[in-house]
């Protein structure tokens, strides 16, 4: 948030990215690809996943559906949003979340 104008060019890198290969995966080589470059969801799938593992969270949708779908609801508030702080963003999307991220 606080170089704003870096944040809006790699929302639309990602978006770009996705537009033009389909919706495809994403391919672990693709040096081009910016989402390849910048993995965001990976960290967060690791902690949804250790969770589903431990019984915390339900094992469906899967821990990278979950993480990639964090991630861009939480990219799409902080260009749409540019008045909260990361804590009142992060906070309404994981309240968005609370069903697939609640207990089994």
């Amino acid at each position: 948030r606080e170089n704003r104008a870096l944040t809006v060019a790699f929302i639309g890198a990602v978006q770009e990215a996705a537009v033009e290969r389909d919706g495809r995966p994403i391919e672990p080589d693709d040096a081009e690809d910016p989402r390849v470059m910048v993995p965001l969801p990976i960290g967060i799938a690791n902690i949804i996943a250790a969770g589903q593992q431990a019984g915390r969270y339900r094992a469906t949708p899967s821990a990278f559906e979950t993480a990639a779908s964090l991630t861009n609801l939480l990219l799409l508030r902080v260009l749409n949003r540019p008045q909260e702080t990361a804590a009142q963003s992060v906070a309404m999307v994981l309240e968005l979340f609370s069903g697939p991220l609640g207990p089994p």
